[in-house]
């Protein structure tokens, strides 16, 4: 074992954004083995999300109180954003561990390894937004102008995307049963969190819906789009999160980058 591989090269922001052709090439290529062989490719992802959002409009539209223009723009947005939040948290949990031969056989920054997940986490998001652009042609947002602002909302989840996985990163490549208990806890949220229900039908208790961070993190896509406003409080909120979830990130992935090596 060399000296460079023991004390394992931090995320230099420099040296990440260099190698981005590395660590784009490696985001697709994992695409490309995914769906080999595959007749629709990739087209998958968007086949497949919107069979799951036609089938759960058809189903919770008409147990819902709501309108099914609303509904539908409601579900398909709330569980877009949700598929994004679910991926990183989920791939997260393994991005250390799944490239452990190439931690322990190289001295790449750790942050390639993070931004190629989160990379194959936006083309999903990419693909299925697909889907929404087709739901918005039945069913217009109430303010085009204002549903424009949904767009500022993707730089900030693919932000809090890249913390996520490099906090989950480390503490499971160190707690291996963290993986299966964030795995366990993202199934329970996504019942808690507004996706399929709307918070306004729940009456007095619909309130408890805005304790979830994901309840705002999905307002600041889906609101303008659904009511054609901007949720001021819900991007504070977000915001307040991402510098947050960030400086604890970092602060974590210091305290422990030459311990990695070991752990995975």
């Amino acid at each position: 074992m060399t000296v460079a591989q023991q004390t394992q090269p931090e995320i230099k922001l420099p040296a990440v954004i260099r190698l981005w052709r590395f660590w784009l090439m490696l985001a697709w290529h994992d695409w490309r083995r995914r769906f080999r062989r595959s007749l629709l490719g990739a087209a998958w992802l968007f086949v497949s999300f919107a069979l799951f959002v036609g089938v759960k409009i058809v189903i919770f539209g008409v147990l819902s109180a709501e309108e099914m223009s609303f509904f539908a723009v409601w579900l398909s947005t709330g569980f877009l954003i949700w598929t994004f939040i679910q991926a990183n948290l989920v791939e997260g949990c393994n991005v250390f561990i799944a490239s452990s031969r190439w931690i322990t056989g190289t001295d790449l920054p750790y942050g390639i390894y993070v931004l190629q997940s989160v990379t194959r986490s936006v083309i999903q998001l990419a693909l299925s937004g697909l889907v929404i652009l087709i739901v918005l042609a039945i069913y217009p947002a109430p303010d085009p102008w204002i549903a424009l602002t949904c767009l500022l909302s993707i730089p900030v989840l693919i932000v809090n995307g890249i913390w996520t996985q490099l906090l989950l990163g480390v503490i499971c490549a160190r707690v291996r049963d963290m993986v299966h208990l964030t795995q366990t806890v993202v199934r329970l949220l996504f019942f808690l969190t507004p996706i399929l229900w709307v918070p306004a039908s729940f009456g007095e208790y619909g309130k408890y819906a805005d304790y979830n961070p994901f309840t705002h993190v999905i307002a600041i896509f889906r609101d303008p789009l659904v009511y054609g406003t901007v949720p001021y409080v819900s991007w504070m909120i977000v915001l307040a999160i991402t510098i947050a979830g960030c400086a604890i990130s970092v602060l974590v992935f210091r305290l422990n980058k030459n311990r990695i090596f070991y752990w995975v």
